[in-house]
C-alpha cells in the first residue's frame, strides 16, 4: 500500500521573509492525523528570501538533514555555503546550536529539512556535509563517497537520494519487515502506479519492491524505516 500526502495538504507557517510548508505536525502546524512516521519527526519545505534567516535555537537528541533545493545556504554556525544538490547533516546530540540562512543578499533560497529521532541520545554533537553524484540513479544519503565521516545517520534507517530523467526507470526493494518515506523534491513519477509530484510525500506499508518510472526529470528523498 502507498497512502500519498498530497503537497497541498500540507500545514503551512510563516516567519519574517521566512515560508515553511510542513508534512508534519511541526511549529504552529498541527494535524493529529500526521505527527510523523517513524523515527521521521518533521519534514519541512523551507523557502527563505535574498538574506533571510531562521535564528540559530538551541537542540538536543535530533538529527537534521538539509537538502538545498535552491540559492545556497549556511547551517548553523557553520561557514560552508551550500549549494543545490549538497546536504548538510546535523547531529545535535546532547545539545547544539542550529539555524538557516540565505547565503545570498539577492537571491531566494529553498531547501528541504528533515528531523529523525536517533536510536542513541546525549551523544555528541556533530555535523557534515556531503555532494551526490551527480547522475541518474539511486545515491546513499548522506554518507556519500567522499563525504565528511561525520555525515552518518546514528539510526536504524537508509536514506538515499533517487535522481531520474523522463523515461527513466529505477526499483528499490525494501528488507523484510521495513516500510519507507517517499518525499519528492522535483519533477514527477510513478511509484508503483500512484503519482507523485514535487513537494508530494507518500508512506509505503507492507511493499517489498518499488517500481519508479519517470514522468519528467525529477528527485526524490528515499527513507527506508523500521516497522514499527
Amino acid at each position: 500500500m502507498i497512502a500519498v500526502r498530497p503537497a497541498a495538504a500540507r500545514g503551512c507557517s510563516d516567519m519574517p521573509r521566512v515560508r515553511t510548508l510542513h508534512s508534519f505536525s511541526c511549529a504552529g502546524y498541527y494535524d493529529p492525523a500526521h505527527m510523523g512516521f517513524g523515527p521521521l519527526r518533521a519534514i519541512n519545505e523551507i523557502a527563505l528570501e535574498a538574506g533571510a534567516s531562521i535564528a540559530a535555537e538551541p537542540r538536543a537528541n535530533i538529527d537534521v538533514l538539509t537538502w538545498v533545493i535552491d540559492g545556497g545556504v549556511t547551517c548553523g554556525a557553520r561557514e560552508q555555503v551550500l549549494a543545490p544538490g549538497e546536504l548538510d547533516v546535523f547531529s545535535a546530540g546532547h545539545g547544539a546550536l542550529d539555524g538557516l540562512a540565505n547565503a545570498s543578499k539577492e537571491l531566494p533560497a529553498r531547501v528541504v529539512q528533515i528531523w529523525i529521532q536517533p536510536e542513541r541520545l546525549n551523544a555528541t554533537p556533530r555535523s557534515g556535509a556531503c555532494r551526490p553524484d551527480a547522475g541518474s540513479g539511486v545515491h546513499a544519503l548522506p554518507a556519500c563517497e567522499g563525504g565528511s565521516a561525520a555525515a552518518i545517520l546514528r539510526g536504524d534507517m537508509r536514506a538515499s537520494l533517487l535522481r531520474w530523467h523522463g523515461g527513466d526507470r529505477l526499483a528499490q526493494t525494501l528488507c523484510l519487515g521495513r516500510r519507507a518515506w517517499l518525499q519528492m523534491v522535483r519533477g514527477s513519477v510513478r511509484v508503483n502506479g500512484a503519482l507523485l509530484s514535487a513537494g508530494d510525500g507518500a508512506a509505503t506499508m507492507h511493499e517489498v519492491r518499488l517500481e519508479f518510472r519517470a514522468v519528467e526529470d525529477g528527485e526524490l528523498l528515499f527513507f527506508e524505516l523500521p516497522a514499527y
